[in-house]
């Protein structure tokens, strides 16, 4: 079976694929794409979706659980260990507006040390009014 999933993988997504691999479905097929994209892999070639918009198994889904914690639940109810480790997955996974934030963040920072670097060097060989 092919799963997909947002590119950028961070911990959540890798232990879900790991998850999923391991413990679900060991021949799948890993795709990972723009998140924009995951909707249309699932509906076009029959993917199975995880931690991203759209997703047959969502970055959080109605019970406020985490893919990993979903996939978890339905397929290995009887696994305790697993099932220990899900509300883990949850917690290193931050909300997605808080990455965003953290990214707008970052952005601003790296940006914040240029700023006005470019009406400097414009001025820099003018000569002053008389």
């Amino acid at each position: 079976m092919k799963w997909v999933t947002r590119c950028r993988a961070r911990v959540n997504r890798i232990a879900t694929a790991w998850l999923i691999r391991r413990f679900i479905d060991p021949e799948a097929e890993l795709i990972f794409v723009p998140p924009e994209e995951v909707a249309g892999v699932q509906r076009e070639q029959g993917a199975k979706g995880f931690d991203a918009p759209e997703a047959t198994y969502p970055h959080k889904d109605e019970r406020g659980r985490c893919s990993f914690e979903a996939l978890a639940e339905e397929h290995r109810p009887q696994d305790a260990a697993l099932r220990a480790m899900a509300p883990s997955m949850r917690r290193l996974t931050p909300p997605i507006e808080r990455r965003k934030r953290a990214r707008t963040t970052a952005r601003r920072a790296a940006v914040a040390p240029h700023q006005g670097l470019e009406g400097s060097r414009s001025k820099a060989g003018a000569v002053p009014p008389l």
